[in-house]
């Protein structure tokens, strides 16, 4: 045999050894591989046939448990229901009270008291069960307009209806909720034209100033500081508020309200995102063809601020007052500040009556009381 034949032969036997040792590689890692997916399959299983025995056996023994309970458990008598109330002063008040005793604990009358029981009947009504007689609407009612008007606690309130605490808390925020749904949207909303004329014309015989239709302000609504961005909602004066912005009519009524802001947000930046600034920008907060005669010249309505807000078409301000202040812009400003004192009224009787309470709430309730108590003041003024 040649040199190169033997060569060739080795090449052969060579590579066919390779052949057969990358094989036996392939095949022992396939096999590794198999065994691995085995073993796993193997744990999954085993570990979910645990799983299904310990489930089954926690079910056997909570069997176990509450048969027991049934069998060794002795029936008793319920030692106590509800505790033994009287509402003997409600009953009193609402049988024999006069109107002017009435006005005093309530802070409206009664014909006011049941024209609004009436009209959120439908939401505050409970069913009557199986269990007990529900609490009357006008009971209901009457515990949120007594929590409103007076410095009563939880505790005093509960004694004189007959009720227990926790369930005066729930009472005033269903009722209060009722009124914002039911109420707000019906009776505190922007003059139509049939009352444009008469406010302009009693802002004109009342504080001297002419073709003004409201007073716009803002004030500050003491809350519960909130467990988040707490630093939002501390106000210049240094404690947790939200803001309020209102506009008041001559008769002191609220025309349009809007609470929420955190107390460090500026009374311009609350009238900016407001929605009568952008009724008043698109020229729909008032009638087109709606015009005072003043001077001899078609004036349009405008709504009276304080210096925090802007200087606008339809909103008027008075002049910065200092040292150098000239005598015609002061004697501009008074008839304007005698005219804005009206939202500074309300707010002043508003305060008294419901600030003590709104301020014992969290930032949430204090916007469902603040909405309930300008419905309330609108009422106590116009019924």
């Amino acid at each position: 045999m040649s040199t190169s034949a033997c060569s060739c032969v080795k090449m052969a036997s060579g590579n066919a050894a390779k052949v057969v040792l990358f094989r036996q590689i392939k095949n022992s890692k396939l096999t590794a591989t198999l065994s691995k997916k085995i073993s796993f399959c193997k744990k999954r299983h085993t570990k979910n046939v645990r799983e299904i025995e310990a489930r089954h056996r926690r079910k056997k023994m909570r069997f176990i448990t509450l048969l027991l309970l049934v069998i060794n458990n002795v029936p008793r008598d319920r030692s106590i229901w509800m505790h033994p109330r009287t509402d003997a002063w409600f009953i009193l008040a609402d049988q024999f009270y006069t109107d002017t005793q009435w006005y005093e604990n309530f802070r409206v009358s009664k014909r006011t008291f049941l024209f609004v029981a009436g009209l959120i009947e439908e939401v505050v009504k409970r069913k009557t069960t199986v269990m007990r007689e529900p609490i009357s609407v006008q009971k209901r009612v009457a515990i949120t307009y007594y929590f409103l008007a007076t410095t009563a606690e939880y505790r005093t309130i509960a004694n004189l209806f007959g009720v227990s605490r926790s369930f005066v808390c729930k009472c005033v925020i269903d009722v209060c909720k009722a009124l914002v749904n039911r109420l707000q949207s019906k009776f505190v909303f922007f003059p139509k034209r049939n009352e444009l004329a008469n406010i302009v014309s009693t802002y004109q015989l009342k504080w001297g100033f002419p073709a003004c239709l409201g007073a716009i302000d803002g004030t500050h609504i003491p809350i519960i500081a909130p467990t988040q961005n707490h630093s939002d909602y501390i106000n210049r004066k240094g404690y947790h508020s939200i803001v309020m912005q209102a506009v008041v009519d001559c008769n002191y009524l609220f025309r349009d309200i809007v609470v929420g802001w955190p107390g460090s947000v500026h009374d311009a930046r609350v009238l900016s995102n407001s929605e009568i600034f952008k009724l008043a920008e698109q020229n729909k907060l008032f009638p087109a063809d709606f015009c005072v005669n003043f001077g001899g010249k078609n004036v349009t309505p405008v709504i009276l601020g304080d210096p925090a807000y802007p200087l606008l078409p339809w909103l008027l301000k008075p002049y910065p007052e200092n040292a150098n202040t000239i005598r015609i812009h002061r004697r501009f400003n008074y008839p304007l500040s005698r005219a804005r004192v009206s939202v500074e009224n309300v707010f002043g009787r508003w305060y008294l009556e419901c600030i003590q309470k709104i301020s014992e709430e969290s930032r949430h309730g204090s916007k469902q009381l603040s909405y309930s108590c300008g419905s309330i003041v609108y009422f106590a003024q116009h019924m």
